[in-house]
């Protein structure tokens, strides 16, 4: 069977637009001539986490975050504990000048890495104000990308799973007014 962007749905199009704008918006899909000497992925984060990046220390200016979101599916609503429960994918992008790596002679324009490489890093703290939970989807490990420009902007972009309080008033229920 071969695969066909017509089978595509509404939010795998919604995705393939994003990442192909977001790409091409940063120099391209992160390919640059290949120069002899030039720093690997590797070499770069090791280099820009080495001794000075603290990711516990707070910008001393505020720092513009874009978040996108998309909910995927409706997965519950529960009239007995009056919530929701969503599957949603979360973008943020923001700029972290400390990790502006294109002085290093970089072989690429971007890097991507995994939450292995997040969880050193400085991120903006963005909340669901009165969810009940909300989780990152690990199946069958943790869902979450994270791409490094060389200008120093950061994109992540996770999976979760959330749950929220609806209010619902049944009094009248099934004779409400139409």
């Amino acid at each position: 069977m071969r695969w066909s962007f017509a089978k595509m749905s509404h939010p795998g199009w919604v995705m393939v637009s994003f990442l192909t704008e977001l790409l091409s918006s940063y120099g391209g899909f992160g390919k640059t001539p290949y120069s002899p000497g030039c720093a690997n992925d590797t070499e770069v984060i090791d280099t820009l986490l080495k001794d000075t990046y603290n990711k516990h220390y707070l910008p001393s200016y505020p720092v513009r975050v874009r978040v996108d979101m998309w909910v995927q599916e409706v997965t519950a609503v529960s009239e007995l504990t009056q919530d929701f429960e969503i599957d949603i994918y979360i973008n943020e992008r923001w700029t972290d000048p400390a990790l502006i790596y294109d002085y290093m002679n970089p072989c690429k324009t971007n890097i991507s890495f995994d939450d292995k490489v997040l969880q050193k890093l400085w991120i903006p703290n963005t909340c669901f104000i009165n969810s009940k939970t909300a989780a990152i989807h690990e199946s069958p490990f943790r869902n979450v990308f994270l791409m490094v420009f060389a200008n120093g902007t950061l994109w992540t972009n996770y999976r979760m799973k959330l749950t929220g309080p609806c209010d619902m008033n049944l009094k009248r229920f099934p004779f409400e007014k139409a």
